[in-house]
């Protein structure tokens, strides 16, 4: 194999997950005599405020209270708040602030466990751990000594205004290859106060396309770690394209149940079977069956059977500054009804996050995507767009095998912050700045890789926290030969 076709970003992703690994390692296998930490420069007074911070709270909009995720300076604080209750017996974990959480909703996402000694490191993720949830505007871990030896831990937290937990707002997505896709996204949150999500979404891209669906998410079944999800969805394609294969009405329902395979909250191992049934009408190109040059229409009832296995040990779920992210998806799709067809998909992504103290935190991610068998052309991958190369694009060329690989910087640069809103309540918002360089290519199969053509991209952008939406990005990259591409998405990447 030539080495110059080996991407600098791929060897760059590993060297970072080795780091990472060995980061992991320090933190949670600390020295004999001495408290684990989680990384960066130890601080003993919090940080000052950041210029926009400070332009907020001269005004009287808010104050450093609430926010989604914990970033190193701020734990560099906490972990000297919590030191001198090192290795006390936790005797009680109390809750305050509730209204309309269970109590059990919290305590069970937490690694701080009564009766077992406190870990200033454990502290630290449950914080950036419970504000993740995506529940609460603040989240306050304090400890006090009970008598020697022995301490409580208080959890006081504060609930997001219902009006963002349990209403409908629009949604809008743009990217200027594909225009404006709007519509709306009704999540309610920590549905029954145990954490569960329900969601109603709709999603339409003017002449081209619409779709929705309905989704029940359970984090917990009762009182057993269990994840369980099903979700119904709808999809039609309002433009018929002149030549290309496309999917032109897809319905149907997924299942899915996950197991964990550990008991620790810090090192996450979970697997998930899960099962769909899906309607299909589609267009195919095969040969001995087509009409003209278009092809015809299909109708067809299809199974998907999959297995996923992920490796989770990030601090939070919306925007991550700390942990690792690795999972191995497989789905296999059979024909029961109208034309035989048997495929497979197949996919590996690993996610990196190292942060680096008051710089901010470096994330190394890498995606294989494979798929194999009777493939409608439909399936072929392109790369570029939001979910890939940013900022590159080119329909000509399409593959059975992708490889992504991507090196992002994340740093909070403004909160968090806490507003109070007459009517509705106190609201929290906080803001990261990323850069970004992303690296693709595609191919038919693995022995291509030698050969294969790695594109390249590289932009910036904010990423904006709060309870609108869990998180709301805008991104604008480059890459030769493009235009410049602007951004707007309701998702997490990384």
């Amino acid at each position: 194999m030539n080495l110059r076709n080996i991407p600098v970003f791929l060897i760059t992703a590993v060297i970072l997950s080795i780091a990472s690994s060995l980061h992991a390692f320090e933190n949670d296998v600390p020295e004999k005599g001495k408290a684990p930490h989680p990384g960066g420069v130890r601080a003993k007074e919090e940080r000052a405020p950041g210029a926009l911070e400070s332009f907020a709270r001269r005004f009287g909009l808010g104050n450093r209270n609430g926010a989604d995720n914990c970033p190193a300076s701020d734990a560099e604080a906490m972990e000297e708040s919590f030191r001198p209750f090192s290795g006390c017996i936790i005797d009680t974990i109390t809750v305050t602030g509730n209204r309309y959480t269970d109590r059990r909703t919290i305590i069970r996402e937490m690694a701080t466990r009564q009766g077992d000694r406190l870990d200033e490191a454990l502290v630290i993720r449950d914080n950036s751990y419970i504000r993740g949830m995506g529940f609460f505007s603040t989240v306050e871990i304090t400890v006090h000594r009970v008598k020697e030896e022995r301490c409580s831990v208080d959890v006081r937290v504060e609930e997001r205004p219902g009006l963002f937990m349990k209403y409908p707002f629009p949604t809008v997505d743009y990217s200027i290859d594909r225009g404006i896709t709007y519509g709306f996204r009704w999540r309610i949150k920590n549905f029954r106060g145990v954490g569960e999500d329900l969601l109603m979404t709709y999603r339409e891209r003017s002449d081209k396309e619409r779709g929705g669906g309905v989704t029940w998410l359970a984090p917990w079944l009762g009182d057993f770690r269990l994840r369980a999800s099903m979700s119904l969805f709808s999809y039609f394609r309002i433009e018929k394209p002149q030549t290309a294969d496309f999917i032109k009405v897809s319905n149907g329902v997924k299942i899915a149940v996950g197991f964990p395979l550990t008991g620790s909250m810090i090192r996450q191992l979970w697997f998930t079977p899960e099962l769909v049934v899906e309607e299909r009408v589609s267009r195919m190109t095969i040969p001995g069956n087509t009409v003209g040059p278009e092809g015809i229409f299909f109708r067809q009832l299809l199974l998907s059977c999959g297995l996923n296995l992920v490796y989770d040990s990030r601090d939070n779920l919306v925007a991550p500054f700390r942990g690792v992210y690795a999972g191995v998806d497989a789905m296999r799709f059979f024909s029961l009804r109208g034309e035989n067809q048997q495929y497979s998909f197949y996919n590996f992504t690993g996610n990196f996050y190292i942060p680096s103290g008051r710089a901010g935190t470096f994330i190394a991610g890498i995606s294989i995507e494979d798929r194999e068998g009777d493939l409608p052309s439909y399936y072929r991958m392109r790369l570029g767009g939001k979910t890939d190369l940013r900022g590159y694009s080119n329909e000509d060329i399409s593959g059975l095998l992708k490889v992504t690989e991507s090196i992002q910087w994340r740093k909070r640069i403004f909160g968090p912050v806490l507003f109070s809103l007459p009517l509705v309540g106190k609201v929290d918002l906080a803001m990261n700045a990323v850069t970004f360089i992303d690296n693709g290519a595609l191919m038919e199969n693995l022995p291509d890789l030698e050969d294969a053509v790695f594109h390249s991209s590289g932009g910036f952008g904010f990423e904006i926290i709060s309870p609108i939406q869990n998180i709301l990005r805008f991104e604008t990259a480059f890459s030769r030969g493009n235009e410049p591409v602007f951004y707007i998405t309701s998702t997490t990447r990384f």
